[in-house]
């Protein structure tokens, strides 16, 4: 198992629905509006790393609000 948090800018006023879209997906254990550079936070459970890279490319950058993200992998 493999755990990620991906940071998310998205298009103004885009947050809600952003997240909304994310939390429909079995891999996302959260997601959550955010003050910052970014504006979402989400929290991604994937099997692998194959299935990590097919979620971020094929799900989350598919999102047209969706400006930019930020990846992190958990070490533990």
């Amino acid at each position: 198992m493999i755990k990620a948090y991906c940071m998310i800018s998205v298009k103004p006023g885009q947050e809600d629905a952003v997240v909304t879209r994310l939390k429909k997906d079995g891999r996302v254990k959260s997601a959550d509006v955010v003050y910052g550079e970014y504006d979402v936070v989400t929290k991604i459970n994937a099997k692998d790393m194959k299935d990590l890279q097919n979620f971020l490319t094929g799900k989350i950058r598919k999102i047209k609000s969706i400006e930019k993200t930020s990846t992190m992998i958990s070490m533990k």
